[in-house]
């Protein structure tokens, strides 16, 4: 028996407001390493299931002492179906030598093994506490979502915002609404309208604010898409309050090869000079003949010249079981490509990552720096589910992005989650065969995506 929901995610929690905790959020079998601008772990590369993840520990590199010095650490509980049930925080203290215990965050479940509650606390600030509590229909997908903060003075838990979805005949999201809890009464806040094509597929998404007793406009994202069912092209646009209408902001086009892989992605602004699109940036990917995505070309566009020029190289390398070993980051300096920084990934006999340090080239002495370290560490799995997994298969873009909506290419009914990086879940629902619409109203920052038994990462700037 297997945990369906958490055996990837490493949160953080605590059901105390009386001390309180946060954590950096981890994946169990290898987002760590998802430094690409999109890149899938699957269990079956990565871990073999006998192992659950108990702890890390993260280090930095002091260039004066020439040692590693302590960060911090991070210590995870389960529960008996093996659902993440309690995470803590341990900051180093340069004071006393020592670990100290700052941050904490616990987790409930309902039946069927999706978050009913989620309780932060902090230490150092108990009036920081929240709690998260979601409510399901029938098909596990979100309905409600009320946030909380505890009031110290009452000693009380005060809801302050909300967040309804309701879905169409299809179970498709129709309308999000994001309300504020203002003396007692609930007020709207904002809210996503989705419309969809004769296949259940977006075709746009608007977000509203409410002001004035009104609603008003502030964004959108239109999206055309091929026979497969993807996204090639979307078109993201302001509200003009002057006009009335929604104006043109950027744009992304992508390409896919005959598996279906993303093998270019181009990126627009809206040029309101001469009223028309201006190239930014493009990628092009290139997969091995195992389909591991291999390097990421990024070209940038030169204004000046009007032609495109090399801007940077990132290339993959894997282990024999084909497992990311490094991530190697270049750029062009003129006409000469040059080491950026690299991440390196160690794993255990079991397939586990135990280890991830990241470097950054010294141009004076062209050699690699020590910059970053984390250690992980593992407890038997009591189930031991060590059989075979399938792998399930997803694809993010735009990645980076700096929209609140990213696509995701499924290729079968997946539940999925989108955690941030302390662990907190941001949104929850169920992705269809083909592109799907994610949207992560958030600030800039990294999110981890799961769905079925794959993880990808996504990244808003």
């Amino acid at each position: 028996m297997k945990s369906t929901i958490h055996n990837f995610l490493i949160g953080k929690s605590y059901n105390s407001c009386k001390k309180t905790v946060t954590l950096f959020a981890a994946l169990l079998l290898g987002t760590f390493f998802l430094n690409a601008q999109w890149y899938l772990v699957h269990p079956a590369k990565y871990g073999d299931g006998s192992l659950l993840f108990s702890g890390q520990r993260t280090y930095n590199w002091d260039n004066d002492t020439l040692k590693w010095d302590n960060v911090d650490s991070f210590t995870f509980q389960y529960t008996p179906q093996v659902w993440l049930k309690n995470t803590k925080k341990y900051d180093y203290s340069d004071n006393t030598g020592s670990f100290d215990y700052v941050e904490d965050r616990a987790y409930e479940y309902t039946p069927t093994g999706f978050i009913a509650v989620l309780t932060d606390s902090f230490l150092l600030s108990p009036s920081s506490c929240e709690k998260y509590e979601y409510t399901y229909n029938s098909g596990n997908q979100r309905t409600l979502l009320i946030t909380k903060i505890w009031n110290n003075v009452q000693s009380a838990w005060f809801s302050s915002k909300r967040t309804q979805t309701n879905f169409t005949a299809f179970d498709s999201i129709n309308v999000e609404l994001g309300e504020v809890n203002i003396g007692s009464v609930w007020t709207n806040n904002f809210r996503y309208l989705h419309a969809y094509n004769a296949q259940n597929r977006d075709t746009s998404i608007t977000l509203e604010y409410w002001n004035a007793n009104q609603w008003r406009g502030n964004q959108r994202t239109l999206q055309t898409l091929n026979a497969n069912g993807q996204v090639t092209s979307t078109i993201t646009q302001k509200y003009d309050t002057t006009s009335g209408t929604y104006k043109n902001d950027y744009a992304h086009e992508f390409v896919y090869d005959g598996s279906n892989r993303i093998i270019s992605d181009a990126y627009s602004i809206w040029n309101t000079g001469n009223n028309g699109w201006e190239g930014e940036w493009r990628k092009n990917y290139a997969y091995n003949t195992n389909g591991d995505l291999e390097n990421i070309l990024r070209e940038d566009w030169d204004v000046n010249s009007l032609q495109w020029y090399y801007y940077s190289l990132e290339t993959y390398t894997y282990d024999a079981a084909h497992r990311l070993t490094n991530i190697l980051s270049q750029k062009w300096i003129g006409s000469v490509l040059v080491n950026n920084n690299q991440n390196i990934f160690t794993y255990n006999t079991h397939g586990y990552i135990t280890k991830w340090t990241f470097q950054v080239w010294d141009n004076n002495a062209l050699a690699w720096k020590n910059n970053s370290e984390e250690f992980y560490w593992y407890q038997p799995n009591p189930f031991n589910g060590v059989e075979d997994v399938k792998q399930d298969n997803l694809s993010v873009f735009p990645n980076p992005s700096n929209s609140p909506v990213t696509f995701v290419n499924a290729d079968k009914n997946l539940p999925y989650e989108v955690y941030d990086m302390q662990g907190r879940l941001i949104v929850q629902g169920t992705l269809q065969p083909g592109t799907n619409n994610i949207i992560l109203n958030e600030p800039k920052g990294m999110y981890l995506l799961k769905a079925g038994n794959a993880v990808a990462r996504i990244v808003k700037e």
